[in-house]
């Protein structure tokens, strides 16, 4: 009588762990741990990509422009990852309005501070024909002919 429990347990065991991929498909335990620390991973790193970013933009590294359209980018990466990380599917709706404006009033900065000829290095005026800053050396943003 024992032996036959055993069997029957033994059996309702296996029929559990055979039948558990064909009851839930979508749902593999092994997968969505390795998934997760894949996410895990790219969300350290982006959110390293990150700092190292506005570091260098604070040290005058990266132009504003640049700076706004790779923030941009590594914004919307960490927001995807971060959605997978919570269990939830990642919106395709995010809101591009918002980025766009953003994104514009970046570049409109960008190009008033390189029509006012100031050095993005060390801000210092410089006439109209230079190129790099006559104190620190730092290239020039192009700027927009005046007429």
């Amino acid at each position: 009588m024992l032996a036959a429990l055993v069997v029957f347990v033994m059996a309702l065991a296996v029929g559990a762990y055979v039948g558990y991929p064909l009851l839930f498909p979508g749902r593999n335990p092994q997968v969505e741990d390795s998934e997760r620390r894949e996410f895990e991973l790219r969300g350290a790193q982006l959110a390293g990509a990150l700092r190292e970013l506005e570091t260098d933009h604070s040290l005058g590294k990266v132009a504003d422009d640049d700076f706004a359209e790779r923030h941009a980018r590594l914004a919307r990466e960490i927001e995807f990852v971060e959605q997978r990380l919570a269990g939830a599917e990642p919106s395709d709706q995010t809101d591009v309005d918002e980025l766009a404006e953003r994104l514009v009033k970046a570049r409109r900065a960008a190009r008033k501070h390189a029509r006012s000829g100031l050095c993005p290095g060390c801000g210092r005026s410089n006439p109209p024909a230079a190129r790099f800053c006559m104190n620190c050396g730092s290239r020039l943003e192009e700027r927009e002919p005046t007429s």
